[in-house]
């Protein structure tokens, strides 16, 4: 796993394995803001509080197995415009907040923060849905300008 503050403010880091870790402690990648790439070999379950808060640069986060997000985790994130949150059951305060997804999928979700998409809209067929797990799970969301709408799969 990788720890409390582990590699926080490191400002030449740019791209991060994740080979057995199951979880990533808080602010532990805070500030990072070279850091573009983290490859998950499939083991990560949690982000931690802040984890990678502050890291503006990072574009590409493999989340597919992640079960829990914390409280910030990406907030300030800018170039973050992807997450597979489709293992995800739960989604802290303000996780999003800062980011620019563009394309967002949930799994069966059981707690997601009333602010964990703070400026996000959602929209469904029959018009605007609240940022709750009742709302979003077990969909696919894209757009821009954090305006986002239900994907039609095809």
């Amino acid at each position: 796993d990788v720890g409390y503050r582990s590699f926080s403010g490191c400002s030449s880091l740019r791209s991060v394995e994740l080979g057995g870790v199951s979880s990533i402690g808080s602010y532990a990648f805070s500030g990072c803001k070279a850091l573009e790439t983290v490859h998950n070999d499939g083991t990560l379950e949690s982000i931690g509080t802040s984890a990678f808060s502050g890291c503006a640069s990072l574009s590409d986060i493999d989340l597919r197995t992640v079960k829990s997000v914390g409280k910030h985790a990406f907030y300030c994130c800018g170039s973050l415009t992807r997450a597979d949150l489709s293992s995800a059951y739960s989604i802290g305060y303000g996780a999003f907040s800062g980011t620019d997804l563009q394309d967002i999928r949930f799994g069966a979700l059981s707690y997601v923060d009333p602010k964990a998409f703070f400026r996000y809209a959602f929209y469904d067929g029959d018009g605007k849905i609240g940022a709750t797990a009742e709302d979003l799970s077990l969909r696919h969301f894209t757009g821009e300008g954090k305006v986002l709408r239900l994907h039609s799969e095809q």
